[in-house]
């Protein structure tokens, strides 16, 4: 702390006063230090109580996610060969054996007119008529801009949602033969081109020169059929106008990608073990975090003291109680009554420790998947929402967690403070009100140090007249 005016240290006594004043200072300091510490202890208080919500919230995304039956019954398609179909298999997909044999494969109706020469050669001014998807087009071309590649363009602005025109060279390059080539975006009979006419001169679409208004298209012409896409589900013809099969299986959508006339391929919808048992082990990995961060905090060693800023308080102990209750509380009558070994955490190869947390009894946990995923689901899940007696771990967990972060509000409609809000909040008023002491303080010190350079400039400057006037007068009686 900084004091004002100038000041002469010992000039008059000998002693070292600037010193003495900066230790009396930091004595009467002491208690802005304890206040700094109090301050240090609220804020580390503070950040600790952030860390546990946040390891908390964590554990209820990855509970949330074993709530529904739908979400934790994934499920998988097996084919019984590669090349054929690929498929996706939703959570209203029904376990079973399906048979697929594809017969046609989807196409893109594709039309092309008889080459020229140069792609840039003016033809005549006239029209490209057609219709595709039940819209009817009338390309205009102009004569000034009738060349092929400017005729493909023109479509491509006009019919670009139907369909697209390009320019090909079929010839060689010493005999070039440009071919304007009309592809429908639609696959499937539904895209097919129809009507194809054209008015402009030069521009053939049967071999001949076109007359205007009167020409139509030859079949030769045609160089790719618009086709549905054609497979035999079950023995039932189904038919799509692109690859892809959707709403023919309850829950499972497949995409065509060759024929298979003759050789049908199986798919097995069955639970996909792989997803079931990772979303498992992300559940108890969140979990054993939230225990095992309470654990730490709650440890004390005569060496290292308090494990955590947040030893011996209560926040620890309240979620550790509710987040066990909910997993561990299970009622005895559902225990005896279980006779397949799926009413608890243990029968399934979740396994609670000494400390709280879980392991996983892979072999147990597979065993019981392959027996019953059903009743596994069941040990879970709750489809009907809370308060309708289901007994879903999962969802008994998930509403646990959320009495801890969400209160709601109360009966004039304020919001209530969450057992971490709470904790936040006071912690917070703790650390405003500190500062502002501190702050009181300081000022405190700051005026105490001025009055004591006074002081001490005034002693100093009366001890240097009293030894001048004892030098005086020592000298007048010598």
């Amino acid at each position: 702390m900084a004091g004002s005016g100038i000041t002469f240290s010992g000039l008059g006594s000998g002693i070292d006063t600037a010193s003495l004043i900066e230790r009396l200072v930091q004595l009467e300091g002491l208690r802005k230090g304890q206040l700094q510490t109090k301050k240090t202890t609220a804020q580390s208080k503070s950040s600790a109580i952030s860390t546990f919500e946040a390891i908390v919230k964590a554990l209820k995304t990855k509970t949330a996610a074993l709530t529904k039956t739908g979400d934790f019954l994934k499920l998988q398609g097996t084919p019984s060969r590669e090349g054929v179909v690929s498929f996706s298999v939703s959570s209203n997909a029904v376990q079973g054996t399906h048979t697929i044999e594809v017969q046609q494969l989807a196409a893109y109706d594709r039309w092309a007119f008889d080459g020229v020469a140069d792609p840039e050669a003016q033809l005549s001014g006239g029209q490209v008529s057609f219709s595709v998807g039940g819209t009817n087009y009338a390309v205009d071309v102009d004569s000034g801009t009738s060349s092929l590649n400017e005729i493909a363009s023109a479509i491509n602005e006009d019919a670009g949602e139907h369909v697209s025109a390009s320019v090909v060279n079929v010839g060689t390059t010493a005999s070039p033969s440009y071919k304007l080539v009309l592809a429908s975006k639609v696959s499937g009979e539904a895209g097919r081109v129809t009507g194809l006419s054209s008015s402009v001169t030069g521009l053939s679409i049967d071999g001949t020169a076109a007359a205007p208004g009167s020409t139509t298209l030859a079949s030769a012409n045609n160089l790719t059929v618009g086709a549905n896409a054609k497979a035999l589900v079950d023995g039932l013809l189904v038919e799509r106008d692109t690859n892809e099969f959707a709403g023919v299986l309850a829950g499972v959508t497949f995409t065509a990608q060759s024929t298979s006339i003759g050789a049908p391929v199986d798919i097995s919808i069955e639970p996909d073990k792989t997803a079931i048992k990772t979303a498992l082990k992300e559940f108890v990995e969140a979990y054993n975090e939230v225990v095992t961060y309470a654990n730490k905090q709650s440890k004390y060693t005569e060496d290292k003291g308090a494990g955590g800023p947040l030893f011996g308080d209560s926040a620890l102990s309240i979620v550790r109680t509710r987040i066990r209750d909910a997993l561990f509380n299970v009622d005895i009558g559902t225990v005896q009554a279980d006779t397949e070994g799926y009413s608890t955490l243990g029968l399934v190869g979740l396994d609670v420790g000494k400390d709280g947390t879980i392991t996983i009894n892979d072999s147990k946990l597979d065993e019981k998947i392959t027996q019953n995923v059903g009743a596994l689901a069941d040990l879970f899940t709750d489809d009907d929402g809370a308060g309708t007696g289901d007994t879903g771990l999962a969802a008994k967990l998930e509403q646990a967690i959320d009495d801890l972060l969400d209160r709601g509000v109360g009966p004039n409609g304020e919001a209530l403070k969450s057992l971490f809000g709470a904790k936040t909040e006071s912690l917070q008023k703790t650390i405003t009100e500190l500062d502002r002491r501190i702050a009181d303080e300081e000022f405190r010190l700051e005026k105490y140090e001025e009055t004591l350079r006074a002081r001490f400039t005034n002693l100093e400057t009366l001890l240097a007249k009293l030894n001048s006037q004892g030098s005086a007068l020592s000298a007048l009686y010598s």
